[in-house]
This record gives structure tokens, C-alpha cells and sequence, in this order.
């Protein structure tokens, strides 16, 4: 069944159906890229070590999920998706399988397995106590604001084979 000469052609009523899903999938997208805009630049709170890398080098690092300081967010980040899904599907009868086999991938045992991804702290506020506090020695620190980020990532594996962070190249403006 994988060579393409076995497929059988899909219903006319099956792809009216896939085009509808796809204008509206397209349009709820632009909906939601247009609410969310990004208008003012997002800030990077840091210490003077953090500032000096990201000048010199002109990138922001992004660490890896599993060498996070505080797994709290993570852990609190897969409850939230995991509540949400269990009451979509307890809505809606016929999402509930689909719903169930999300959030069977959304646990922490398959985290690691199934999904990759790198993780940094931004504000869309100037002037944010927490991130202050947290990212910036306590208000000792810089706040950046990133006018222009080109969307490329590159990981690299560490000496140990273990993933451990990912860069966003700036172009400061």
C-alpha cells in the first residue's frame, strides 16, 4: 500500500470537505497571527556576562527543556494542555479519542522521546519585577530589547551526546 499506483482517489464530497477545513484552518491562523502580533520588541532580561555574549556574538541562547532550572513550568505548562484536552474531550464525544491520544503523547514519559525543544524567557513588558528578579541578578542586570530575530535554530549535541541548547542569531538594530 505505499506505492502511490495502489491509492484510491479520495471521494469529490471528501476533498470538498478537506478544502473547507483548509480555508478555515488558513483563516483561523491569520486570525490568530494578526491577534498576536508581535508590535513592540519582546525584552531579554540578563546579567553583564549574559549582555557581553549577546553583543559580542549576537545570540540569544535557548536551553534545552531537560537542563531547566526550575521543572516546574514544564510540569505545570503539560498539567494546563493535559486538563484542556481531557475537557474537550469530555465535551465533545467525538474528539475524546483524538484528545486522549494527544495527551497520552503530552506526558512526561514520552516528552523526551517525542518531543524537542528549547526554551527561553522574554517580556513583552520594559519594566517586569519578575523577570528582574529572576533573569537579571535581582535588578543588577540589563533588559534587551530585540527589534529584529531571524527565525533560524541550530542545536548542537554536547560531549556527552546530550542535547543541551539552542541559539536564535540576532540582528540588533
Amino acid at each position: 500500500m505505499t506505492d502511490p499506483a495502489d491509492w484510491k482517489s479520495l471521494s469529490p464530497a471528501f476533498m470538498a470537505a478537506l478544502r473547507r477545513y483548509d480555508r478555515a484552518a488558513r483563516a483561523r491562523v491569520l486570525r490568530a497571527q494578526r491577534r498576536d502580533a508581535v508590535t513592540a520588541p519582546p525584552y531579554h532580561y540578563t546579567d553583564r556576562g549574559g549582555l557581553a555574549g549577546i553583543i559580542t556574538a549576537q545570540i540569544v541562547w535557548f536551553t534545552h527543556y531537560q537542563h531547566m532550572n526550575d521543572d516546574r513550568e514544564i510540569k505545570f505548562g503539560m498539567s494546563v494542555a493535559n486538563t484542556v484536552l481531557s475537557d474537550i474531550g469530555d465535551r465533545l464525544p467525538k474528539a475524546k479519542i483524538f484528545c486522549d491520544l494527544v495527551a497520552d503523547l503530552f506526558s512526561a514519559e514520552n516528552l523526551d522521546s517525542v518531543f524537542d525543544f528549547y526554551i527561553a524567557s522574554f517580556s513583552r513588558r520594559r519594566d517586569d519585577p519578575h523577570q528582574w528578579k529572576n533573569y537579571a541578578r535581582a535588578g543588577e542586570g540589563f533588559a534587551i530589547g530585540l527589534v529584529s530575530v531571524r527565525r533560524h535554530c541550530e542545536s548542537y549535541e554536547s560531549v556527552t551526546g546530550r542535547r543541551n541548547k539552542c541559539l536564535i542569531r540576532l540582528e540588533l538594530v
